[in-house]
């Protein structure tokens, strides 16, 4: 079907980009210039926290900074909404109460049949609703129960029964006066080959309607009560509606629910979504029983950079997720990647909700790992990299993966990714280390002893003045050194090396710091205290002091490693000056 220039001009007239475009964003108010309808936030189709994303109402359209994507209402909705052309003008003609143009005979015809198919998609969705809650499906109903599902998760995901009826369906349908060949197409019953009576797909199953972008039900997915069926879970064939390699379980509701959680969950079945839904983790979604395919991954991406893959912890999930990684490769670019949440031997989501809570699985999502560094897991696994022979081997088995990345710097990137591995792992041979998170405080009294060793040399006897300056180092060495071991966390981690934020992690790590600075505070004050410097001492010791808990206090407050190296660098200029206004303070005191 085409469309007047006229017509489209009216509907994007008609409605503000701003308007839809905030349905998937939070416009930046400082930024944005409403005045002026002129909006900002960060982009939707890239992972960022600054708003390069740009929406002008008065022309019409958005522009991205960072990824480039730009366009119209129109193409904003076909991105967003994973639908077609046609279908992103009805969306938008329907938003702003305009007639849709008549259709030429045949795609009129074309639409009243899709139409019909998703009419007996949701007919049937209703049927099985009613027959899990009759007579017939209390056994269906005690399964669910069992896997300690709530009613309002039941619901949220409607959940039905197939009863184990030759014809139940299509009775219901066909009293529907639907014609016979309309439910073939969709998929729900079947014509033998023999040219026998039509019969149910699905009998004797759990139902999961499974839905497209707009929420349409286009599928079911059946779990199979008999342990004697021939196929524990069964999908709807492809169909007009449904193309299995294309759709994911829970799409819908997962990418509404990336407005308010950070990470997208990608599970391997129906279970596992509803029990991660259940859990909270409502942006959740599942290929439909096979593995994910290019277009889910393309589809995935659509509406989160950097998805966690949660297959189950056994080694067909394993070698699921190494498969995944052949995959992603030639796809993978800056800022569009994978990580991999590693469950337990023996558990997937659901189970490890069950046995262990919520926050099991928070915690494996926080410490999801990534591409990377499961590519080279994979590559390691069962290697002993003792000899010349099996590095060699271990290059050449890496250099022929990073061969599939087609973006040069990212490629660059891995390279050295794997240099800093390959060196952990047999160049550098690291010695014996203090295995404690305090390494750094007890590290830092020898760093202090200069100023003691050289008065000692000097003098010739030992004053409290030397001993409160090597204090005072002391108590500033912690938090110097852990606001650099926030920010290289990683490389620490990756290097055996136990700072705070890797054995403590860094939240608790930011504790010490604000607790050390205000220590460190204290212990400067003590040098005027007791008489040794003066007025003008003073006040660059409460200047530098201030400043130190202010920036603390700002790490603190922060997410993750933001803020950390600010604080680190001024560390340093706290140190030098906190010396400089000793001597100005001597020396004003000496000459004056």
């Amino acid at each position: 079907m085409s469309f007047s220039s006229a017509f489209l001009e009216k509907i994007k007239t008609s409605v503000k980009i701003s308007d839809i475009v905030s349905r998937h964003v939070n416009w930046d108010t400082k930024k944005s210039n409403l005045s002026k309808q002129d909006f900002w936030a960060p982009c939707p189709f890239h992972q960022e926290k600054t708003a390069s994303f740009h929406v002008d109402d008065q022309k019409g359209f958005y522009y991205c900074f960072g990824c480039h994507a730009k366009g119209d209402a129109i193409s904003f909705v076909k991105e967003t909404e994973n639908v077609n052309f046609i279908e992103a003008v009805e969306i938008l003609a329907k938003e702003a109460g305009l007639q849709m143009p008549e259709q030429d005979p045949q795609a009129k015809e074309k639409s009243s049949y899709r139409d019909e198919l998703f009419k007996i998609m949701d007919l049937s969705v209703r049927f099985y609703l009613r027959s899990l809650s009759s007579a017939k499906g209390a056994r269906a109903r005690e399964y669910i129960n069992n896997r300690k599902l709530t009613s309002e998760i039941i619901d949220e995901f409607e959940l039905g029964f197939a009863p184990n009826s030759r014809t139940e369906l299509f009775d219901y349908l066909s009293d529907k006066n639907i014609p016979e060949q309309h439910i073939i197409d969709t998929g729900m019953c079947l014509r033998p080959d023999d040219g026998g009576a039509v019969y149910d797909r699905f009998r004797d199953r759990i139902m999961y309607p499974i839905r497209d972008s707009r929420g349409r039900c286009i599928a079911f997915g059946g779990r199979a009560m008999s342990q004697n069926a021939n196929a524990k879970y069964l999908n709807s064939p492809e169909t007009k509606l449904f193309d299995k390699g294309r759709s994911l379980y829970n799409f819908s509701a997962a990418r509404s629910a990336l407005r308010t959680q950070p990470s997208l969950i990608v599970a391997e079945g129906y279970m596992d979504v509803i029990a991660l839904s259940q859990a909270s983790f409502k942006a959740s979604v599942a290929p439909l029983g096979t593995a994910i395919t290019k277009d889910q991954l393309a589809l995935i991406w659509r509406i989160s950079p950097s998805p966690v893959v949660a297959l189950d912890g056994d080694r067909a999930g394993v070698n699921a997720a190494y498969r995944l990684i052949d995959l992603a490769l030639p796809l993978i670019e800056t800022g569009k990647t994978i990580k991999f949440a590693l469950m337990p031997e023996g558990y997937d989501p659901d189970d490890l909700i069950k046995e262990r809570g919520r926050d099991a699985m928070q915690n494996l999502v926080d410490e999801a790992i990534s591409l990377a560094d499961l590519l080279w897991r994979r590559e390691t696994e069962g290697l002993s990299l003792d000899n010349p022979e099996a590095r060699a081997a271990l290059d050449k088995k890496l250099d022929q993966a990073l061969s599939n990345i087609r973006d040069r710097q990212l490629k660059y990137h891995y390279l050295q990714h794997f240099k800093d591995l390959k060196w952990t792992a047999f160049i550098k041979r690291p010695g014996k280390k203090f295995s404690g998170s305090q390494n750094i405080v007890i590290g830092g009294l020898a760093g202090a002893m200069p100023p003691l060793l050289g008065w000692t040399a000097v003098v010739g006897s030992i004053d409290p003045l030397p001993l409160l300056l090597v204090l005072l180092i002391f108590i500033w060495t912690p938090p110097h050194f852990w606001a650099l071991a926030i920010n290289k966390k990683d490389e620490y981690a990756k290097a055996g090396i136990p700072m705070m934020p890797v054995v403590k992690g860094i939240e608790y790590t930011k504790i010490q710091i604000v607790l050390y600075s205000i220590l460190l505070m204290v212990v400067s004050l003590l040098l005027f205290a007791t008489g040794y410097f003066g007025y003008l001492y003073l006040f660059g010791a409460s200047l530098l002091g201030g400043i130190f808990i202010q920036k603390s206090w700002k790490l603190k407050k922060s997410d993750g490693a933001d803020n950390s190296m600010s604080l680190f660098l001024y560390s340093i200029v706290y140190l030098t000056l906190i010396f400089v206004f000793m001597i100005a303070d001597r020396a004003v005191i000496t000459y004056v």
